[in-house]
């Protein structure tokens, strides 16, 4: 089976990318992983069992750690629990080693994402745990439906 035609230009283009500081550097990949070491304490800190109401619960946002559109992750936390403070540090730990990350990220320029804020999710109790439900799921289906008269 004969190579794609295109095959050479496009690994010289990757390898010219790479040679030039385009992708990773020490700093961005440094900053990543202590970023994902924060976001598994805090998820290890984060209890989401033993709720008996919603006000109970609460979430967790984490931040990516390289440049993207996503603007965030979230896990439910119960905040009666032991671990609740430790759980929010964590994460707050977490997000600003993530604007590290992204802030020494040498990869290409920067890239326009849609102008759309990513609502962050309800945090509730269901059968004693705490859950996340997205924001859409409290809209009752005929208030998205439109109506002919």
């Amino acid at each position: 089976m004969q190579p794609h035609p295109m095959m050479p230009a496009a690994l010289a283009l990757c390898l010219a990318l790479t040679g030039c500081g385009g992708g990773e550097t020490d700093a961005a990949a440094s900053f990543r992983a202590e970023a994902d070491a924060a976001e598994a304490r805090a998820l290890a800190s984060a209890d989401t069992r033993t709720c008996r109401a919603d006000h109970e619960c609460s979430l967790l946002s984490f931040a990516n750690a390289f440049p993207s559109c996503t603007q965030h992750r979230d896990a439910p936390v119960l905040i009666t629990s032991a671990g609740y403070a430790r759980a929010v540090a964590a994460a707050e730990s977490q997000r600003a080693l993530a604007r590290e990350a992204v802030a020494a990220h040498a990869g290409p320029p920067e890239f326009a994402c849609a102008d759309y804020v990513d609502p962050y999710p309800v945090p509730y109790c269901d059968q004693g745990q705490c859950k996340l439900r997205p924001v859409d799921a409290l809209i009752p289906v005929d208030a998205l439906s439109i109506k002919s008269r």
